[in-house]
């Protein structure tokens, strides 16, 4: 299995759980599709090596995610308590701990197919 592949795998773990996080958080009475279409998660490569993964969203995903306190345009103040909706979602869908796995096992078989060559 290549890199690509193994991204691949962990994007579409991680897109599941932040999709299903923001479905359970916002009730279907609220018309939040908005955030849910517009959030995906992208791999980042460089020299064909896997470097991050990175959730891509509106910001209304990283108010919930981290909250807001401050002034609104209307001039109100407001405090809004973070959901840890992004964080909740790496946690249960695994994708640490199955990256960490999968590239390390990639990386092992390349450097003994080199050493070997």
């Amino acid at each position: 299995m290549s890199e690509k592949e193994i991204a691949q795998q962990a994007q579409r773990k991680l897109q599941t759980a932040v999709l299903h996080n923001i479905s359970r958080l916002f009730e279907p009475s609220t018309n939040k599709n908005g955030i849910r279409l517009n959030t995906s998660v992208k791999s980042r490569f460089n020299k064909g090596q896997l470097v991050r993964l990175s959730v891509v969203g509106p910001k209304h995903l990283y108010v919930q995610n981290y909250g807001f306190e401050g002034v609104k345009k209307n001039g109100i103040n407001m405090r809004l308590k973070g959901t840890d909706v992004v964080n909740s979602a790496i946690q249960s869908s695994n994708v640490v701990e199955f990256l960490a796995q999968a590239l390390t096992e990639h990386r092992a078989d390349e450097i003994m197919v080199q050493l070997k060559g």
